[in-house]
């Protein structure tokens, strides 16, 4: 398999699975707000929760914010190393994805009954369950080069100046 359709194939399933865990953590931060009884005491609400399915409902919306954020921010380049640079801008990701969710929400919807607690627990669960994502998909990744899947092979013929200039520059974008 070319490196080329290995970064297609990974950025694929990295959108997959970055969607996969954005739903999930919407419905993850309902049952911590409203259902486990576990910030009771933190965050005041009034009346009844809303219904579950106004939840399931915006699941679409703030995928696609999602999405879309982290591709304008360069988050769907499949990387050989994740770092601290990653986790701030996934953090940054969330803060633009969140205000563009909090208002669509508001105008589309028109509801009130969205919990904006709900949606900030989601939006960080998404931020720490995202990074860890691509930390397996990195792990993935150097697991089945070692098999030569997606690796290019190329061939230094002389050995010169120039010849181990361009070796140590292979060698340093390799890892």
């Amino acid at each position: 398999m070319p490196n080329k359709t290995l970064h297609q194939l990974l950025t694929a399933l990295t959108v997959l699975f970055d969607s996969c865990l954005i739903g999930t953590f919407i419905l993850v931060a309902y049952w911590l707000r409203f259902e486990s009884g576990w910030l009771r005491g933190f965050a005041i609400h009034k009346g009844a929760s809303p219904p579950l399915d106004y939840y399931f409902q915006i699941i679409p919306l703030t995928t696609v914010i999602w999405v879309l954020t982290l591709r304008g921010l360069g988050l769907y380049r499949v990387e050989n190393k994740v770092t601290l640079e990653t986790g701030l801008n996934l953090l940054k990701a969330s803060l633009i994805a969140l205000i563009f969710t909090l208002g669509a929400i508001f105008f589309l919807y028109h509801r009130n009954e969205y919990s904006r607690w709900v949606m900030i627990l989601a939006h960080g669960l998404s931020v720490i369950f995202l990074f860890l994502e691509r930390l397996a998909v990195q792990r993935f990744k150097k697991a089945i080069q070692r098999y030569g899947i997606g690796v290019s092979r190329i061939a230094v013929v002389g050995f010169n100046p120039t010849a181990q200039q361009l070796i140590r520059a292979i060698q340093v974008k390799e890892y």
